[in-house]
């Protein structure tokens, strides 16, 4: 058996985390499942999940985990027109929010990430967004129906970021299927990185 440098503390919550990874792809894989059963199979889904855990405790190791990726019959699965929608409502709120005229949206903007890790998704409360972000309740009632569409704002332009990252990786904009799928949202991405 091998030694590790971490305590029993860490490593309980190493593993803790892991289980709650494990738990959050299945729940993920099973959506995708859903849409694509047959390119989706429950063995390739395993499979993928096994190895990346196995990357993630082991490092890379060749020949052992670090195979070549399974995408030949990965299908692109399409983006909804709702979803769709949501991308460019994001984009142009982000415009909006250059106007020197809409500071008020501005500063709404910029605190939303930190408000929603401080207080956890469901206890946003348009009072802590307002409170931080030195605005009424009506400017934020201007922009935002209610805090479950100013979550979603927060939520899709964290997405973005996370695009963008990855749009940053090398080979990543090589691969077509990556390509077709930030495709759909590479307009936002470019109105965002303004």
């Amino acid at each position: 058996m091998s030694t590790t440098s971490f305590s029993p503390r860490q490593l309980e919550s190493i593993a803790d985390i892991l289980i709650v990874a494990v738990a959050r792809a299945f729940d993920h894989a099973s959506i995708v499942r859903t849409r694509a059963p047959e390119e989706y199979t429950g063995q390739r889904l395993v499979d993928a999940v096994a190895g990346a855990m196995h990357r993630a405790l082991f490092g890379r190791l060749p020949e052992v985990n670090d195979g070549p990726a399974d995408v030949a019959s990965a299908p692109v699965l399409p983006v909804s027109p709702a979803l769709r929608d949501m991308f460019d409502r994001v984009g142009a709120l982000q415009e909006e929010s250059k106007l020197p005229s809409r500071r008020g949206l501005a500063s709404l903007l910029a605190v939303g990430d930190d408000v929603v890790v401080r207080c956890g998704y469901r206890g946003v409360r348009v009072e802590n967004v307002v409170a931080a972000a030195g605005v009424s309740h009506g400017t934020f009632y201007h922009y935002f129906e209610n805090i479950d569409a100013f979550i979603r704002v927060v939520t899709i332009r964290a997405v973005l970021d996370v695009l963008e990252a990855f749009a940053t990786l090398p080979g990543s904009t090589t691969s077509p299927r990556y390509a077709s799928g930030y495709a759909a949202t590479r307009p936002s991405i470019r109105r965002r990185s303004r």
